[in-house]
Protein backbone atom coordinates (compact mmCIF):
# COMPACT_ATOMS: atom_id res chain seq x y z
CA UNK A 1 0.00 0.00 0.00
CA UNK A 2 2.86 2.39 0.86
CA UNK A 3 4.46 1.61 -2.49
CA UNK A 4 1.32 2.66 -4.37
CA UNK A 5 1.06 5.88 -2.36
CA UNK A 6 4.69 6.69 -3.12
CA UNK A 7 3.93 6.45 -6.86
CA UNK A 8 1.06 8.94 -6.74
CA UNK A 9 3.11 12.20 -6.74
CA UNK A 10 5.26 11.23 -9.77
CA UNK A 11 2.20 9.99 -11.65
CA UNK A 12 0.40 13.24 -10.90
CA UNK A 13 3.32 15.26 -12.27
CA UNK A 14 3.33 13.18 -15.46
CA UNK A 15 -0.44 13.56 -15.85
CA UNK A 16 -0.23 17.34 -15.47
CA UNK A 17 2.59 17.55 -18.00
CA UNK A 18 0.54 15.92 -20.76
CA UNK A 19 -0.85 18.65 -23.03
CA UNK A 20 -4.59 19.11 -23.23
CA UNK A 21 -5.92 18.29 -26.71
CA UNK A 22 -6.55 21.51 -28.61
CA UNK A 23 -4.53 23.59 -26.16
CA UNK A 24 -2.50 26.42 -27.61
CA UNK A 25 1.05 26.82 -26.35
CA UNK A 26 2.04 30.35 -27.34
CA UNK A 27 0.64 33.81 -27.87
CA UNK A 28 1.27 33.69 -31.62
CA UNK A 29 -0.45 30.30 -31.90
CA UNK A 30 -3.49 31.57 -29.99
CA UNK A 31 -3.67 34.69 -32.15
CA UNK A 32 -3.46 32.50 -35.25
CA UNK A 33 -6.46 30.52 -33.99
CA UNK A 34 -8.44 33.75 -33.52
CA UNK A 35 -7.58 34.88 -37.04
CA UNK A 36 -8.45 31.51 -38.58
CA UNK A 37 -11.67 29.76 -39.51
CA UNK A 38 -11.40 27.64 -36.36
CA UNK A 39 -14.58 26.70 -34.57
CA UNK A 40 -16.11 28.46 -31.62
CA UNK A 41 -14.62 26.13 -28.97
CA UNK A 42 -11.09 26.59 -30.32
CA UNK A 43 -11.46 30.37 -30.47
CA UNK A 44 -12.95 30.49 -26.97
CA UNK A 45 -10.03 28.48 -25.61
CA UNK A 46 -7.55 30.73 -27.45
CA UNK A 47 -9.13 33.80 -25.80
CA UNK A 48 -8.81 32.22 -22.38
CA UNK A 49 -5.23 31.16 -22.98
CA UNK A 50 -4.29 34.67 -24.10
CA UNK A 51 -5.30 35.76 -20.62
CA UNK A 52 -2.62 33.44 -19.29
CA UNK A 53 0.27 34.28 -21.62
CA UNK A 54 -0.88 37.07 -23.90
CA UNK A 55 0.72 40.48 -24.04
CA UNK A 56 0.10 43.83 -25.70
CA UNK A 57 -0.22 42.36 -29.19
CA UNK A 58 -3.16 40.22 -27.99
CA UNK A 59 -5.18 43.22 -26.83
CA UNK A 60 -6.57 44.46 -30.17
CA UNK A 61 -7.72 41.02 -31.41
CA UNK A 62 -9.45 40.34 -28.09
CA UNK A 63 -11.00 43.82 -27.95
CA UNK A 64 -12.42 43.28 -31.43
CA UNK A 65 -14.48 40.40 -29.99
CA UNK A 66 -16.09 42.35 -27.14
CA UNK A 67 -19.30 42.79 -29.13
CA UNK A 68 -19.39 39.25 -30.56
CA UNK A 69 -22.26 37.10 -29.34
CA UNK A 70 -20.50 33.86 -28.47
CA UNK A 71 -16.96 35.09 -27.84
CA UNK A 72 -17.38 38.34 -25.90
CA UNK A 73 -17.19 36.73 -22.46
CA UNK A 74 -14.10 34.74 -23.44
CA UNK A 75 -12.45 37.85 -24.89
CA UNK A 76 -13.14 39.80 -21.68
CA UNK A 77 -11.68 36.96 -19.66
CA UNK A 78 -8.55 37.14 -21.80
CA UNK A 79 -8.29 40.90 -21.37
CA UNK A 80 -8.75 40.57 -17.61
CA UNK A 81 -5.70 38.32 -17.43
CA UNK A 82 -3.33 40.40 -19.55
CA UNK A 83 -1.14 42.42 -17.21
CA UNK A 84 -0.34 45.14 -19.74
CA UNK A 85 -2.24 48.44 -19.13
CA UNK A 86 -3.36 48.45 -22.77
CA UNK A 87 -5.87 45.69 -21.91
CA UNK A 88 -7.67 47.94 -19.43
CA UNK A 89 -7.49 50.85 -21.85
CA UNK A 90 -9.11 48.70 -24.54
CA UNK A 91 -11.98 47.77 -22.23
CA UNK A 92 -12.47 51.41 -21.31
CA UNK A 93 -12.32 52.53 -24.95
CA UNK A 94 -15.01 49.98 -25.85
CA UNK A 95 -17.55 51.28 -23.30
CA UNK A 96 -19.26 53.82 -25.60
CA UNK A 97 -19.71 51.20 -28.32
CA UNK A 98 -21.17 48.42 -26.18
CA UNK A 99 -24.72 47.87 -24.98
CA UNK A 100 -26.64 45.45 -22.80
CA UNK A 101 -24.79 42.44 -21.44
CA UNK A 102 -21.68 43.31 -23.46
CA UNK A 103 -21.47 46.68 -21.72
CA UNK A 104 -22.20 45.11 -18.32
CA UNK A 105 -19.43 42.60 -18.89
CA UNK A 106 -16.87 45.24 -19.85
CA UNK A 107 -17.80 47.31 -16.79
CA UNK A 108 -17.38 44.24 -14.58
CA UNK A 109 -14.01 43.48 -16.17
CA UNK A 110 -12.78 46.99 -15.41
CA UNK A 111 -13.59 46.34 -11.77
CA UNK A 112 -11.88 42.97 -11.81
CA UNK A 113 -8.77 44.63 -13.26
CA UNK A 114 -9.03 47.45 -10.68
CA UNK A 115 -8.68 50.01 -13.48
CA UNK A 116 -8.22 53.33 -11.68
CA UNK A 117 -8.19 55.19 -14.99
CA UNK A 118 -11.77 54.02 -15.62
CA UNK A 119 -13.19 55.59 -12.45
CA UNK A 120 -14.55 58.76 -14.15
CA UNK A 121 -16.33 56.72 -16.82
CA UNK A 122 -17.65 54.25 -14.25
CA UNK A 123 -18.96 57.15 -12.18
CA UNK A 124 -20.88 58.43 -15.21
CA UNK A 125 -22.31 54.97 -15.88
CA UNK A 126 -23.33 54.59 -12.23
CA UNK A 127 -25.41 57.76 -12.54
CA UNK A 128 -26.86 57.07 -16.01
CA UNK A 129 -29.98 54.88 -15.82
CA UNK A 130 -30.34 54.94 -19.62
CA UNK A 131 -27.22 52.79 -20.10
CA UNK A 132 -28.60 50.10 -17.77
CA UNK A 133 -25.36 49.21 -15.99
CA UNK A 134 -25.54 51.33 -12.85
CA UNK A 135 -25.29 48.33 -10.52
CA UNK A 136 -22.30 46.92 -12.37
CA UNK A 137 -20.59 50.31 -12.37
CA UNK A 138 -21.17 50.71 -8.63
CA UNK A 139 -19.79 47.23 -8.03
CA UNK A 140 -16.70 47.98 -10.11
CA UNK A 141 -16.15 51.25 -8.27
CA UNK A 142 -16.32 49.27 -5.04
CA UNK A 143 -13.70 46.85 -6.33
CA UNK A 144 -11.40 49.67 -7.39
CA UNK A 145 -11.97 51.39 -4.05
CA UNK A 146 -9.55 54.26 -4.51
CA UNK A 147 -10.27 57.69 -3.04
CA UNK A 148 -12.28 58.98 -6.02
CA UNK A 149 -14.34 55.80 -6.40
CA UNK A 150 -15.11 55.64 -2.69
CA UNK A 151 -15.91 59.35 -2.47
CA UNK A 152 -18.40 58.99 -5.30
CA UNK A 153 -20.09 56.02 -3.65
CA UNK A 154 -20.46 57.85 -0.33
CA UNK A 155 -21.44 61.22 -1.82
CA UNK A 156 -24.07 59.72 -4.07
CA UNK A 157 -25.55 57.85 -1.13
CA UNK A 158 -24.84 54.40 -2.50
CA UNK A 159 -23.13 53.54 0.78
CA UNK A 160 -23.86 55.06 4.12
CA UNK A 161 -20.96 56.34 6.17
CA UNK A 162 -21.09 53.10 8.17
CA UNK A 163 -20.33 51.07 5.05
CA UNK A 164 -23.82 49.69 4.51
CA UNK A 165 -25.66 49.88 1.22
CA UNK A 166 -28.17 52.69 1.52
Amino acid sequence: MKFIRSLLPPLLVVALAVPVPGAVTSESAALAVLASDAGLPEKARACQELGDFGGPKSVAPLAALLNTEHLADYARSGLEGIKDPSAGAALQKALPTLEGRFLAGAVNSLGVRREVAAVPELQKLALDPKRGVAEEAISSLGLIANRDATKMLVIEGVYSMEGHIA
